[in-house]
């Protein structure tokens, strides 16, 4: 399911590529570079905590992105995490209002000792997603600044790096919804 998934976005893409007839101006157009970051509140009734998103971005072609995310947070009960991982971004027009289609993976390690009565674990942990959606974005809205908004389907597989064999213990699909501020320039 996966691998047609894939499949049917980079058929996509490779339409979207060739298609392009001239070169125009904007936020969308080749050699455009874009920043974009969004803070998510991960509190819950049990903990809180925080998770910051950076994005850059590079347009190879006109309305066609690849980049790099970038992923930090801490939580209440002493967790520490980091991620990055490349994306690729097609828009289907080049408006200040553009849809677009969106793959991307990323990889991570966290260390953590959750102290939380019923809940004490500590170790490590090392993941990998991969997120297929689409979205929404508004840019010009303040010359540079721009909102983008995305949801989709997102695989999980979470892995044990403590003492000994490495050890696969989640491996779930998610349906996230993702939001951006986003500078161009």
């Amino acid at each position: 399911m996966t691998k047609t998934i894939l499949s049917a976005l980079f058929i996509a893409f490779s339409f979207g590529l060739f298609a392009q007839e001239k070169e125009s101006t904007g936020f969308l157009d080749k050699g455009a570079q874009q920043i974009g970051a969004s803070i998510a509140d991960m509190t819950s009734a049990e903990a809180y905590g925080t998770q910051l998103y950076l994005r850059y971005g590079y347009f190879v072609v006109n309305r066609f992105q690849v980049g790099l995310d970038v992923n930090a947070g801490v939580r209440d009960y002493n967790i520490a995490y980091g991620s990055f991982g490349p994306f690729l971004k097609l828009h289907l027009t080049d408006n200040w209002f553009s849809p677009f289609a969106v793959v991307s993976t990323d990889f991570g390690l966290c260390d953590f000792t959750d102290n939380r009565p019923k809940h004490y674990m500590s170790g490590k942990l090392s993941w990998d997603k991969y997120f297929v959606g689409a979205g929404i974005g508004f840019y010009g809205l303040k010359e540079h600044w721009g909102f983008e908004a995305s949801a989709g389907y997102q695989h999980e597989n979470y892995i044990r790096r403590d003492n000994g064999a490495p050890e696969s213990f989640t491996n779930q699909w998610t349906l996230p919804i993702k939001w951006r501020i986003s500078y161009s320039f």
